[in-house]
């Protein structure tokens, strides 16, 4: 039989093992159970990050479409502004011909009342005078149908 030494606080070798081993035994298990609760979080972190870059692409290809959507509606808002350009009479060509027109009213007002002054000095009658305001009408209409097919000729 072997003499077995105990310690002054009653450790032997045996009950040292024991000990020693059980407390690798626990730190080897809460070692074990902190790596499988560290995978378990990156395989929940690495699902979250694969659903938001899914999430990421499925929003950036929507701001894509929408994007081009814009650009084509802008394209056509484009080609509005420069068809009615093409279309439009300038406003400082319109300024010349509206003057020119009035002018020419002017003129006809003049010849006009020139000629009721006349009319009512000779006192030729109503016959005479329906004569003269109808012809003024012709006059003004004249003026008006050229004034519409100048404006006409400019719009084409």
């Amino acid at each position: 039989m072997t003499a077995t030494k105990c310690s002054p606080h009653g450790w032997t070798l045996d009950t040292l093992e024991r000990y020693l081993t059980s407390a690798i035994d626990a730190v080897k298990k809460e070692a074990a159970e902190r790596e499988d609760r560290n995978k378990e979080r990156f395989l929940s972190a690495e699902k979250s990050v694969s659903t938001a870059m899914i999430s990421a692409e499925k929003a950036i290809s929507k701001a894509e479409i929408a994007a081009d959507k814009r650009f084509d509606g802008l394209n056509e808002l484009r080609g509005a502004m420069q068809d009615q350009t093409a279309t439009l009479l300038p406003r400082a060509e319109y300024g010349a011909q509206h003057i020119a027109l009035s002018e020419k009213l002017s003129s006809l007002e003049t010849r006009l009342t020139k000629l009721e002054s006349a009319i009512a000095g000779k006192s030729q009658g109503i016959s005479g005078v329906g004569a003269v305001v109808a012809g003024a009408f012709v006059g003004l209409s004249a003026v008006g149908s050229i004034g519409a097919l100048i404006i006409s000729i400019l719009k084409h």
